[in-house]
């Protein structure tokens, strides 16, 4: 027995003392009292176990999970019994505590039972895992705490300071032996409270750690949270502000928690257990705190936390209950008790909108001014009431329950006057807040609404302030991508209504209440904007230290910087529900930064643009049209010296295997891929007097769309650059023209025959689907806008000009392409080609020019205006192209693909030819527009309509007037 002697010997030195001084012994040390071999030697020691199998069964048992039964016989000096728990299957540890009558069935004897029925609560001290059930204790269970501290109490509960065994717990950020908050109560509503604080789950409301219910009678309630800092009320006692400011050093971190705060009392208002794995609401309940004061709010590590829930209600369907006691100065009007018959007062979810206005007043004039402030705003709304007990002075927010005190609203005011920028925006909140009749006051959502613009319009403005000191960025704007950044932060703050009065201009934002209320129709994105911004702020801090070194003019440097910000635009994105097409918020933002990518004033600028850009993946597609850009500056301003050269010999072009009468598909050898051909015409005037400006034009045009940079520093046209690659040009003098070769796309067979033509389309098949026509519509929209983009104009937009080169519809198409058929065309419609770049030239007043063309069918695409030159040219006058002309050609084809029909059966009179110029307008305009509003909406027929209005002297934004338009197709 010597072993058993030992064992019991070294567990009274394992054991530790609560608070109540019973001892009891950790789990961790149980296992290091019988380790395997000590229990073979305890079992085998006992004189009433014979048989070795029998002994290793018993020993496998007790191993396997009966240590502590095990250990309670050895402490009683009767391990021989272990074979009766064995032999009745309750040698396991996990049905402990037995119940006195359990145990007298198991031992057959009265007294070895009372024996270890009192000996057994040492050893199963209550221990709480990380999952929050609430769990039952009997009352002779020994709780693990060492130590315990009083920290105050009242009629619902007492609450101490305890100490736990950091072996008997595993909470997620409490130390070993840590210290947390233990509230104990026989309040009759403690159950419903452990329901309610298990299922809230918000970083602003207290952490429950555990709840358990000791079995007495009647039932005792407790509660476990971690210890926090302070108390609010305790801070606004404090003359020191220096607690208060290492808390909240900053308007923007005091805001976001009172935002925070708000969210958390609207969970509690609007409280949903979602239980079934579809996500129904299977319990929705109206909370209430019913005694919101700052004593019930705690302070911990900058956090303010909704505490003491002890008179919080749950109520599935009404919102009034009888007042009882609670909130003090803070309490609402409405729960005032009758003056005559001191009957209570009825309190609802309005009452916590009183309490918290009146808490948000006092730690504004704290914030601002301290505890004197505080104490003097206290002491102006004092008033004597009555109650049967005698006279009593209160310092409420209103005058016996009956009107507002005057001192709030003059303090409010006062607030608002000394300091504006703090406590403005606050003013018509608290008011809401504060007002007499409960049916009057906000709504809890609204109040987090509120508090939620009060406290992003600070941190944005706190990360503005922060861009602002960084070195290059507002100022100087040497580094392009800082800049971006910048006004693209600035753009989304001021049409996410944080950004009232913008240090940069924000005029260009559309001037609608959708484009701007975005933010407040989406509290799904609320968070993902208040962390982001933190996360900016943040970000600015630590570039602030890169930029004192004057080292943060690259891009990678804001990489961080521009994912942030990028998940503002996201959020903008995901409130709005526009999956496929941006909100105009965005387009403002795009383009703003295509005009500072473009607008670089020298050709070096560019350069650095470029440069500047090398690593930004977001800006990929815009620094390619930069570089389109780059090079047409760079190529009007060399004069072809040294500039690279794509001609070819003309003696290597052979005759064109296939004729369009537009465009000829040839090869250089059979051994080749095949190349589109166009050629661009000149008078023998022109050759013989701009020689040099034909050529270098030629060349312009085939580097420009060839896409490379002359060390292949980009080797991409832009994405909505819809246009076949050139891979070189020749002179044909024959013909008095040069032929731009383009190679066909990368999906396009060697073999294809000629492309289809979108006229050849139309004239085939049946109109397709609305989306397949906006989809194409928008595709030759953002053509023509990228070819402006870079400075070029097309001067030769039709239906003719539009190929398709898809196998598919090839395929259809075959031998019988003069035969209509009733099926829709395939796919292949989302992807085409821009063409008839045979007139194309730089938008410029330098540039060589070449008059209309004279071919009829595509007259029919030509401004008005634009076709008087051909009659004009001779005397030297008419007028130059203008982009506006584009537009009007652009018109003409969304026209056709609307009504799915040729411009020249809309314009053709009885058997003569159609009708052009003015005379065309009028008639396009008159009987074939207004069709559009029946086959594909206003937005479409408003974007036709304003590109068959275009003038050239006009000052209209054709982004917005047709682009903007049509991208409002897709939400039909």
């Amino acid at each position: 027995m010597a072993t058993s002697r030992a064992v019991r010997d070294r567990a009274v030195e394992c054991s530790l003392k609560n608070f109540q001084d019973h001892r009891f012994i950790p789990d961790i040390n149980i296992r290091k009292l019988l380790p395997d071999d000590v229990i073979d030697a305890c079992i085998r020691e006992s004189a009433k176990l014979e048989g070795p199998d029998w002994v290793k069964d018993c020993c496998d048992t007790i191993k396997s999970g009966g240590r502590k039964i095990l250990l309670i016989l050895i402490q009683v000096e009767k391990v021989h019994l272990v074979i009766k728990f064995v032999d009745s299957q309750n040698a396991i540890d996990s049905r402990l505590p037995f119940e006195e009558n359990q145990l007298e069935q198991i031992l057959d004897s009265k007294a070895d039972a009372e024996v270890f029925y009192e000996k057994q609560w040492s050893v199963i001290p209550a221990s709480f895992g990380r999952d929050i059930t609430h769990r039952t204790h009997q009352a002779r269970a020994i709780m693990p705490f060492l130590k315990e501290e009083e920290l105050g109490g009242g009629a619902f509960g007492d609450v101490y300071k305890v100490h736990l065994l950091g072996t008997q717990h595993e909470f997620h950020g409490i130390e070993s032996n840590g210290e947390m908050v233990h509230r104990r109560s026989k309040y009759k509503n403690e159950d419903k409270i452990s329901t309610l604080l298990r299922s809230l789950r918000h970083e602003n409301i207290v952490r429950l750690l555990a709840s358990y219910t000791i079995n007495t009678s009647p039932p005792e309630y407790n509660f476990l949270f971690p210890v926090a800092d302070t108390a609010l009320s305790s801070l606004f006692k404090a003359k020191d502000r220096k607690t208060w400011d290492s808390h909240f050093p900053s308007d923007t971190a005091l805001f976001q928690q009172l935002y925070g705060l708000a969210s958390a009392i609207e969970q509690l208002h609007f409280f949903v257990i979602n239980s079934d794995s579809d996500g129904e609401n299977i319990l929705r309940l109206i909370g209430c705190h019913y005694d919101l004061k700052p004593g019930n709010i705690l302070v911990d590590k900058g956090r303010l936390l909704l505490a003491d829930f002890g008179l919080s209600r749950l109520k599935p369907d009404s919102s009034k209950s009888a007042f009882k006691e609670g909130a003090g100065d803070y309490m609402a009007p409405e729960c005032e008790p009758d003056s005559e018959t001191f009957e209570k007062g009825i309190i609802n979810r309005s009452s916590d909108i009183w309490s918290f206005g009146g808490i948000i007043l006092d730690i504004l004039t704290y914030h601002t001014g301290g505890e004197k402030a505080l104490t003097a705003f206290r002491n102006s709304r004092r008033s004597t009431k009555k109650n049967p007990w005698g006279p009593y002075t209160t310092r409420q927010f209103h005058i016996h329950g009956q009107k507002a005190n005057p001192a709030v609203s003059a303090c409010m005011q006062q607030l608002v006057a000394d300091y504006p920028a703090t406590t403005a925006s606050f003013q018509v909140l608290v008011e809401s807040m504060l007002l007499v009749e409960p049916k009057n006051r906000i709504k809890a959502r609204q109040v987090t609404l509120g508090l939620f613009f009060v406290a992003q319009r600070a941190a944005f403005k706190q990360a503005t302030d922060a861009f602002e000191q960084i070195h290059g960025i507002h100022k100087s704007k040497s580094s392009l991508s800082a800049y971006i950044e910048f006004r693209r932060f600035h753009i989304w703050g001021c049409g996410s209504s944080l950004q009232h009065h913008p240090p940069v201009q924000c005029s260009e934002l559309p001037d609608t209440a959708a484009s701007r209320d975005w933010l407040e129709k989406s509290p799904d994105q609320f968070e993902v904007v208040r962390e982001t911004l933190h996360m900016i702020v943040k970000e600015l801090q630590d570039l602030k230290e890169i930029s004192q070194a004057k080292t943060c003019n690259t891009w990678p440097v804001f990489k961080r910087l521009q994912e942030l910000i990028d998940r503002l635009w996201e959020a903008q994105r995901l409130g709005e529900g526009r999956l496929l097409r941006p909100h105009p918020l965005w387009k403002t933002m795009e383009r703003w930064v295509v005009t500072q990518i473009l607008n670089r004033g020298k050709v070096e600028s560019l350069w650095d643009t470029l440069k500047d850009l090398e690593f930004n993946t977001q800006f990929k597609d815009l620094a390619r049209i930069a570089a389109l850009k780059y090079m047409t500056a760079r190529l009007e301003n060399t004069k072809n010296k040294g500039s690279r050269s794509l001609f070819v010999d003309d003696m290597m072009i052979p005759g064109s295997t296939r004729n369009s009468g537009i465009h000829t598909i040839g090869r250089l050898d059979s051994g080749k891929p095949p190349f589109l051909v166009e050629y661009m015409s000149y008078n023998h005037g022109d050759r013989h007097d701009h020689w040099k400006s034909l050529l270098r034009r030629a060349n312009n045009l085939a580097v420009l769309l060839n896409g490379k940079l002359p060390d292949d520093y980009f080797d991409a046209l832009p994405r909505d650059f819809r246009v076949l690659r050139c891979t070189g040009y020749f002179h044909d003098p024959l013909k008095s023209s040069f032929g731009f070769m383009y190679e066909f796309p990368a999906k396009a067979s060697d073999t294809s025959p000629m492309p289809v033509t979108l006229k050849e389309v139309i004239r085939k098949f049946e109109r397709p689907d609305l989306e397949a026509v906006f989809e194409l519509a928008l595709a030759l929209v953002k053509c023509v806008s990228a070819f402006h983009t870079v400075g070029w104009l097309h001067k030769n937009i039709s239906s003719h000009t539009v190929l398709f080169f898809d196998s598919e519809l090839l395929r259809l198409f075959g031998d019988n392409n003069n035969v209509a058929t009733r099926q829709q065309p395939p796919q292949a419609l989302q992807n085409p080609y821009v063409v008839g770049l045979n007139h194309t030239r730089e938008n410029t007043t330098q540039a060589l020019t070449t008059e209309a063309s004279r071919e009829p069918k595509l007259q029919l695409y030509h401004h008005p205006k634009y076709l008087r030159q051909s009659d004009l040219s001779a005397s030297g006058g008419g007028e130059r192209f203008h982009a506006k002309y584009d537009w009007y050609s652009v018109g003409l084809v969304l026209l056709e693909l609307g009504l799915w029909t040729w411009t020249e059966d809309m314009l053709w009179v009885a058997t003569t030819k159609p009708v052009l110029g003015e005379t065309a307008r009028l008639r396009l305009k008159s009987d074939w527009l207004p069709r559009l509003n029946v086959r594909m909406g206003r937005s479409y027929r408003d974007a036709v309509e304003a590109c068959l209005n275009c003038e050239k002297d006009e000052d209209s934004d054709y982004e917005v007037l047709v682009v903007d338009r049509l991208e409002r197709c897709f939400n039909y």
